[in-house]
């Protein structure tokens, strides 16, 4: 009897600690908020970074508009669609946001971060943490 129930016990300890793996999970989608926390680029390559705690640029991306936010005043609102298209900066197709009042920008979501690059040779890359 005690061998049954240590083997029980043992299987499931066993079967358990499969689940206990580390599950990473990324938020894929650009809506939220974001805080601007490096630029780069421009006509001399320079790169500015900024402290995400001040909250010095936001960027807000909601379903249909986004909103831009310097030192807490709102300074745009406009519609705006993503959707995927030649970018400069490589030969494969990605996806674009483009809005009416603003040049398009390339947009990518790596290591929780929101990349956007506007689409010109001398523009700049602006590089956006996500605010919770």
């Amino acid at each position: 009897m005690i061998k049954r129930i240590s083997m029980l016990v043992f299987s499931v300890l066993l079967w358990s600690c499969g689940g206990l793996k580390p599950v990473v999970t990324h938020d894929l989608s650009p809506l939220g908020t974001w805080v601007l926390v490096s630029r780069s680029g421009g006509l001399a390559g320079t790169t500015t970074t900024f402290d995400a705690a001040h909250r010095e640029s936001v960027l807000q991306l909601e379903q249909d508009r986004m909103i831009r936010w310097e030192k807490g005043q709102k300074i745009s609102e406009q519609s705006y669609v993503i959707e995927p298209g030649k970018v400069i900066e490589s030969a494969e197709p990605q996806d674009i946001l483009k809005a009416a009042e603003s040049m398009p920008q390339s947009l990518m979501l790596k290591d929780g971060q929101l990349i956007l690059r506007g689409q010109c040779y001398d523009c700049y890359t602006d590089r956006y943490q996500r605010f919770r």
